[in-house]
């Protein structure tokens, strides 16, 4: 099993993330 991320960030679903992920590219 792999290590999961620690933090809100570890549930966030897939489309959630790639936009967070979007926002901080854009910073």
């Amino acid at each position: 099993m792999p290590e999961k991320p620690s933090g809100p960030r570890a549930f966030i679903p897939p489309r959630s993330k790639a936009a967070a992920l979007t926002s901080s590219a854009r910073t």
